[in-house]
């Protein structure tokens, strides 16, 4: 009996081993896959982390090509806007002396002009000089300003208008209605009616006119302020100055405006008024 108990005892070594040898090669074996998975797992994750990183890197290619192609586009347009500023301040450096000189030209013409609307064509010529010498003010708004000031002097020769203002004849100033018909007449009355008068062109000076003038002015102040339909009224008008003006008589010219003007009958007082 002993011998036959210790029989299993002496082959169950060498099995027990193969199975343990067996089963630590099958462990090592699993141990070997999952290291093999894990690096299979990380090169793949490497993989596509490549490819992303590829696919960025071309995108960032074309965009930096693309940014290189605007940066060019820019650089040509810089260097387009840098001629064309300096186009632009050689067209300063002549424009703004002719501007000057506009300038000074409107005023000498207002300087010589019949002397109607004096303030505030003052006012608008000071305005102008200040505007010239304000760095702040671009030169096309300078141009803008001057050539509107050309366009209310031009308007002023075509139409009429009456309004009230000072006037100083013989040292003493008082306040009357002015007529401007145009640049052909200026005229004026006294708010009682009692006196008219008009501005000669060629002596500089206001001068009485006769006592008949005062309805015909009357008239023509109230058409000019729209108080009575348009009508035909006799002003004394300003007329070229003949050679000789002492073998020459002058004579009134007559104006067609709103408020029409007719020239005064042959040897009447009217045809010595005017220069």
């Amino acid at each position: 009996m002993l011998a036959a108990f210790s029989a299993p005892v002496s082959t169950a070594g060498p099995l027990d081993a193969a199975i343990d040898t067996r089963v630590t090669a099958q462990k090592e074996a699993a141990d070997s896959q999952e290291r093999i998975d894990a690096v299979a797992d990380q090169t793949h994750a490497m993989l596509l982390d490549f490819q992303h990183v590829s696919t960025q890197t071309d995108e960032l290619k074309v965009f930096d090509d693309q940014l290189e192609r605007q940066v060019e586009t820019q650089r040509k347009q810089l260097a387009d806007f840098e001629r064309q500023l300096a186009t632009v301040r050689e067209t300063q450096r002549e424009i703004a002396p002719s501007l000057l000189g506009m300038l000074a030209a409107l005023d000498e013409f207002v300087a010589r002009d019949a002397p109607f609307l004096v303030e505030e064509r003052k006012v608008r010529l000071t305005s102008l000089k200040a505007m010239m010498d304000n760095p702040e003010v671009g030169l096309p708004e300078r141009f803008r300003r001057i050539m509107e000031a050309y366009q209310v002097e031009t308007d002023y020769g075509r139409t009429i208008e009456a309004y009230s203002g000072k006037l100083e004849r013989d040292g003493k100033p008082r306040t009357v209605d002015f007529l401007r018909a145009g640049r052909v007449a200026l005229v004026y009355a006294t708010l009682d009616g009692g006196e008219t008068g008009y501005w000669d062109r060629g002596t500089r000076e206001w001068k009485t006119l006769p006592r008949e003038y005062g309805e015909p002015v009357k008239q023509a102040l109230r058409v000019a302020r729209k108080q009575s339909p348009p009508d035909l009224v006799r002003l004394p008008v300003a007329v070229a100055v003949a050679p000789n003006p002492a073998d020459v008589k002058p004579a009134p010219s007559p104006v067609q405006s709103p408020a029409a003007v007719e020239p005064a009958p042959p040897g009447a007082k009217a045809l010595e008024v005017a220069p």
